[in-house]
């Protein structure tokens, strides 16, 4: 079946989307692990790299 023009801007919208949703991620991604990276240079801290790491998969659940 042939997609029409409308079909195939449809289908690049969604990926366009999805690329905006990934990049999301990854940038809060980048920003837990350099956060993370930060706790454990100051050795002593209220956020302990666990909580970050709970936080991080209630994010991904969400």
């Amino acid at each position: 079946m042939k997609e029409s023009s409308n079909d195939l801007t449809i289908s690049e919208i969604k990926t366009d989307q999805i690329k905006i949703e990934l990049n999301k991620s990854l940038k809060h991604l980048e920003f837990i692990n350099q956060l993370e990276n930060y706790i454990e240079l100051l050795g002593e801290s209220v956020l302990t790299v666990e909580f970050l790491k709970e936080f991080e998969e209630s994010k991904r659940k969400a």
